[in-house]
């Protein structure tokens, strides 16, 4: 069996008594999948996702940054699948069989990317991941622009 130690925010999660908090199944599944997603990508450590919402400014429509994010996404989706290939503590109910659903969506009035995946664990379980990607200000009073101009309605 693996264990692994809460998360939240990013941070260790210690309980009202003071105690961190172990982890296992599909709830260790899913914080890593947060934490796949969330973290920059490392080529060392062969963890993490270059699915960044500033590759939009370099292409000229959303299917484009779609067809983009969908490759990050399953780049992504691939590493954990062979790290989870490799591990010999991993059990049955926090094993990722496949990943069922892969969503890559655009809304225009707040320019934002979202992807949102479905990975079927175990036997029956299901963990969905629903990542929201903005753009972020980099300091007090900085306006960011938006990156991509559409004149028109963009169906795809």
């Amino acid at each position: 069996m693996s264990v692994t130690l809460k998360k939240a925010s990013g941070d260790l999660f210690i309980d009202v008594a003071g105690r961190s908090v172990e982890i296992t199944g599909p709830a260790k599944t899913d914080q890593e999948l947060a934490s796949l997603y969330l973290t920059n990508y490392d080529a060392e450590r062969e963890w993490g996702s270059e699915a960044k919402i500033d590759l939009i400014g370099t292409y000229s429509s959303i299917g484009q940054f779609r067809t983009l994010l969908r490759l990050k996404v399953q780049q992504a989706n691939d590493r954990i699948l062979t790290k989870q290939a490799n591990d010999t503590t991993l059990t049955e109910e926090e094993r990722i069989n496949r990943f069922s659903r892969v969503d890559i969506s655009y809304d225009l009035p707040t320019q934002s990317g979202i992807f949102i995946v479905v990975a079927d664990v175990g036997e029956n379980s299901q963990l969905t991941k629903y990542i929201g990607l903005t753009f972020q200000p980099i300091e007090l009073n900085h306006v960011v622009a938006p990156p991509l101009f559409i004149t028109k309605p963009f169906a795809g």
